[in-house]
């Protein structure tokens, strides 16, 4: 045993031993870089939308994950697996010098030999060292690309749906009712050949309200859309102030068709209203595409390219001025996407999803919200 100890220093400065170093370096350059990639990507990927976590890493290592398994975890299990691969390196080394020091058992230069293994750990520590250094360029520099990418494909998503998302105030359903004192009136439909309403929820229901007798005094209270729908029944109260436009949603969750009535609890009489219905379906396509641009993180590019309208009547116009001529009046909410702005962020050139493009006032457009 003794002289296996005294053996040790040659065993490890023999050229067996340096080949062992060698491929123990390499090693621990390779999955080092590895493993301090696994730890960026694994910090950074909370930056990027859940939904889009999987496509970014496989973007960047270039491998399908499993479906079974999250982003998070395979990060983590991959990064396990290079640590065992480091632990085995050393192990390599540590028999590789054993073996040398039973087979070849010789007395050394201590000194000498302390020295040439102190000037292969320096060597080698240069080496990893400076890998290091450019491993956290190239993966500072790969994180920007994955995110580049995950935002440049939203955009190209959003850009997919953003015709979609038209506002159209289009009516599918209407109707006249007067009030004549009933207390309980089925809802028929003018453009249904007086066929009877059919709602169906998250429909709007809009009506104006106009009197036979001007400036009676109408209950604030007492008048009542009844809607029956799946096994259930709701009341929703209605406004009746004179000469006035009114409009709810039609609650529910369910697809099945609603039977609606007009309940009168206080017998009035000589109150007509205008009914016009509009279908949940048209306000389809600008629901998809705010749940999508929602779904983006809050730093994305699209966050700042798409707005909508902060108020009624804002007009576009054919040039970044108030001289430009006026090409349409645009509605609140309306969604845009901003192309251009002027150095002094007042005017914005903006497109519609049907197309059309024009300038109007950048401080009338605010974020879309969730």
């Amino acid at each position: 045993m003794e002289e296996f100890i005294r053996s040790i220093p040659t065993a490890a400065s023999s050229p067996y031993a340096f080949a062992a170093y060698a491929i123990a370096a390499l090693v621990f350059i390779f999955a080092g870089e590895r493993i301090r990639m696994a730890k960026l990507l694994l910090s950074r990927i909370t930056s990027i939308p859940e939904n889009e976590r999987r496509r970014a890493l496989e973007i960047a290592t270039g491998t399908m994950l499993p479906t079974h398994i999250s982003p998070e975890d395979w990060i983590r299990h991959n990064r396990m697996r290079w640590l065992f691969l480091l632990g085995g390196a050393v192990l390599i080394v540590i028999l590789t010098i054993s073996i040398i020091a039973i087979l070849n058992p010789t007395k050394a230069n201590l000194e000498e030999v302390k020295k040439v293994t102190i000037d292969s750990a320096e060597q080698t520590q240069a080496v990893v060292r400076d890998s290091g250094q450019s491993t956290e360029k190239k993966i500072d520099s790969s994180t920007e690309t994955i995110v580049t990418t995950v935002q440049d494909s939203a955009l190209a998503s959003l850009e997919t749906m953003f015709p979609l998302a038209v506002r159209i105030d289009r009516d599918v359903d209407g109707t006249i009712m007067r009030l004549d004192g009933s207390p309980r009136q089925r809802l028929i439909s003018y453009d249904k050949n007086y066929a009877p309403m059919i709602l169906y929820w998250g429909d709007r229901f809009h009506y104006f309200v106009f009197t036979e007798n001007n400036g009676v005094s109408l209950p604030s209270d007492g008048v009542y859309l009844e809607v029956h729908g799946a096994g259930s029944v709701r009341r929703l109260p209605l406004l009746l102030n004179p000469y006035s436009e009114q409009e709810i949603r039609i609650p529910g969750s369910s697809p099945e068709p609603m039977e609606a009535f007009l309940i009168n609890e206080v017998g009035i009489s000589g109150v007509s209203l205008k009914i016009t219905v509009y279908s949940a379906d048209r306000e389809r396509g600008r629901e998809e595409f705010r749940k999508a641009l929602m779904n983006t993180s809050l730093d994305s590019a699209a966050r700042r390219i798409y707005f909508e309208l902060s108020t009624d009547g804002v007009k576009l116009r054919s040039a970044p001025s108030m001289e430009g001529a006026i090409l349409r009046t645009m509605r609140k909410g309306t969604y845009v996407k901003i192309k251009e702005r002027t150095g002094n962020n007042e005017w914005c050139q903006v497109r519609m999803p049907e197309g059309r493009e024009g300038w109007t006032k950048c401080e009338m457009l605010k974020p879309i919200a969730p």
